[in-house]
């Protein structure tokens, strides 16, 4: 990467360079992607992990600066949209490919665990701006897939949250969340209770929402979700 490319990444990181938000999104995943790559060939697993860790730091430091102030309206796509930096923290999940050898840690599962705080404050700040709980979603589903079942440590907190939420604001997106939950971690013993629980938690709602007169005909994404959660539940 010459001078040029190096300044434009470290623009996409920080949210400083003069380019659209799509343009950033783009230049992250080509980063992530270029961490995986350079995994397979020289880096090691530590190495993966501080490489990760640190362009995810960067968007959580101004997603909390975010959850910390007042501000609840924003321009779409501008720094002060907490969707800019979500859409960054999935890009960089997207696109970076790692395993974890036989018995350790995997290498970027120390990003996700210094997200989740951060993630979880949002979740509360913005609960009912279905916009960003999308995002919020979609980040947190790149994450799983990207670590798998490493990202059980989260699990508990994390189901307790959705249940929360999903009962105030019946965000369709949680549910296909919570099968990616399923995908990713069914075969963990541990956490088999808090997948049932979180199942058991979201069900009523759902089906109290498609019970409303029309609500199959003006819930499609809530149908679609739902039929995906209990085809993995099975």
């Amino acid at each position: 990467m010459g001078v040029h490319g190096r300044v434009a990444a470290d623009g996409a990181i920080r949210g400083r360079a003069t380019i659209t938000a799509k343009a950033a999104v783009g230049l992250l995943r080509g980063i992530a992607a270029t961490i995986a790559v350079y995994h397979t060939i020289r880096l090691s697993l530590c190495q993966l992990s501080v490489a990760m860790h640190e362009a995810i730091a960067v968007q959580l430091t101004a997603l909390s600066n975010l959850v910390k102030t007042e501000i609840i309206s924003f321009r779409k796509y501008s720094l002060e949209d907490p969707t800019t930096w979500l859409d960054r923290i999935a890009a960089l999940f997207r696109d970076t490919e790692a395993r974890a050898d036989n018995g350790c840690q995997h290498p970027c599962l120390p990003a996700l665990l210094d997200a989740w705080p951060v993630l979880k404050q949002v979740m509360h700040k913005y609960q009912s701006d279905s916009r960003v709980m999308e995002r919020l979603s979609r980040a947190i589903r790149f994450a799983l897939r990207c670590i798998g079942r490493h990202a059980a440590p989260i699990l508990e907190e994390l189901a307790h949250e959705m249940a929360a939420v999903y009962a105030a604001h019946s965000h369709s997106c949680l549910l296909y969340l919570a099968s990616i939950l399923v995908d990713e971690l069914y075969q963990e013993p541990a956490c088999t209770q808090y997948l049932i629980g979180l199942l058991q938690s979201l069900m009523p709602g759902a089906f109290d929402l498609l019970q409303k007169p029309n609500g199959l005909r003006d819930n499609p994404d809530t149908v679609d979700d739902l039929f995906r959660l209990c085809i993995r539940s099975v």
